[in-house]
């Protein structure tokens, strides 16, 4: 127990709660049906996003028009063309949030919405897909070492790499989902 380790104090240092844990371990082994299955081979449609760790500096100031997440996913949802996927991956360190009802629900009103299980490998999904948005992630680098197009939300190292699009606002975004010469 870690009250053994400081025994006079009483002090010790946890990594998260209780509740925190056994919400990670419950995704982990029995919250899996709440995921959709990566796709199996490449399909221009398919657009991906990687969720950044929360909190996390390089989302907080870095991106501060894209700290939300799901707004900005919501954003995206409601800005791709018809016939489009998009691919939300679960960051691997941070396993369990697209299994909560707030992401359920949009999943629900948006039938070209995929989750993915934080776990699954990245660089196969993103092989799998035409075009990644991220905000700082460095699934965007990697999406870019892969040849596709990366719209970069937030401030990022790899922004004026070719192929990489920097995006400053929600319209620039909707406009650039909507050109078909991105995909």
């Amino acid at each position: 127990s870690l009250k053994a380790l400081f025994p006079r104090t009483g002090d010790y240092i946890s990594a998260a709660s209780a509740a925190e844990h056994r919400f990670y371990l419950r995704n982990q082994f029995y919250g899996l049906s709440h995921y959709d299955a990566a796709p199996g081979a490449f399909d221009a449609a398919n657009v991906f996003f990687p969720l950044q760790y929360e909190p996390e500096a390089s989302l907080l100031y870095a991106a501060p028009w894209a700290r939300n997440q799901f707004a900005v996913i919501e954003s995206i949802l409601q800005a791709l063309p018809e016939g489009k996927l998009l691919w939300v991956k679960e960051h691997p360190n941070q396993f369990g949030p697209l299994s909560g009802p707030a992401w359920q629900a949009l999943r629900r009103r948006y039938s070209n919405l995929r989750l993915i299980f934080g776990r699954e490998n990245g660089r196969h999904l993103i092989q799998r897909c035409s075009l990644a948005v991220a905000i700082s992630s460095t699934a965007g680098l990697d999406a870019l070492i892969f040849g596709r197009k990366c719209f970069v939300l937030g401030d990022s190292y790899y922004q004026d790499f070719p192929d990489a699009v920097r995006i400053g606002s929600t319209r620039h975004l909707a406009a650039a989902l909507n050109d078909m010469t991105n995909y």
